[in-house]
């Protein structure tokens, strides 16, 4: 949230052992917390993570989501999007669940699961499946995510990294080595970080003149602040 500091503290999440879903007569108990599965790359950590930061949460997927979630073996509870991705299998399988028709061409099936969560009253929002494919696509769903990253308290994880959007400050926990990447969204300016191998103090940042890639935390927390603009940070899984 604007102007507050945000933490991320203790030990990562354990492997998972069980997936508890949510059935249909818990959609609206549940509605504070969900997990929002897109048409992307998912592996096991992300899948693990994901599943693991939203217990007990609603489960949502884009229409190509459903897909790669019956793959990775979750059942969603809500299936959003044109459906013009849903494999015959998957529409078998998810027959008794929540379908939501969004034919509109003028957004994405993410931005239009997004909508649903604002509707539904989510505040804790994970996200899987955002990244990988076509970069187009991935560079598109990074921006439709930036626009919503003041509505939700995101968890982003893709198959190598949690993302993080900051616009001020950030404080997060780490292993010594743990990479750590600043990319710049909007001309990011007096970036300041500590706990980073390679440190940048009140430093600009911006696309196209200076990113700060490949860098890595030095203890068990890094923290990063900008003045102003928008800066994607990677924390490698």
């Amino acid at each position: 949230m604007p102007g507050q500091v945000k933490t991320t503290t203790g030990p990562r999440p354990e492997p998972m052992r069980s997936w508890v879903f949510a059935s249909p007569s818990n959609l609206r108990k549940m509605k504070r917390k969900a997990l929002l599965i897109a048409n992307g790359e998912l592996n096991q950590t992300d899948v693990q993570f994901g599943m693991d930061t939203c217990k007990r949460g609603l489960i949502i997927a884009t229409d190509g989501g459903a897909n790669q979630a019956i793959e990775a073996g979750i059942i969603p509870d809500v299936v959003i999007g044109d459906m013009d991705s849903i494999q015959p299998q998957t529409k078998e399988l998810l027959a008794a669940k929540r379908w939501i028709l969004k034919p509109s061409q003028e957004m994405g099936d993410l931005e239009k699961a997004l909508l649903f969560c604002q509707e539904e009253g989510i505040e804790e929002l994970t996200i899987i499946g955002f990244t990988g494919g076509r970069l187009d696509h991935a560079l598109g769903n990074l921006s439709v995510l930036a626009r919503y990253d003041r509505v939700f308290q995101y968890r982003l994880f893709s198959p190598h990294a949690e993302l993080f959007f900051v616009r001020d400050t950030i404080t997060l926990s780490s292993s010594p080595g743990t990479p750590v990447s600043l990319i710049p969204l909007e001309k990011a300016q007096g970036v300041t970080t500590k706990g980073l191998a390679y440190p940048l103090c009140s430093e600009p940042l911006s696309v196209g003149q200076r990113e700060g890639t490949s860098n890595r935390a030095t203890g068990t927390r890094f923290s990063i602040s900008i003045a102003s603009g928008l800066l994607l940070v990677f924390r490698g899984l």
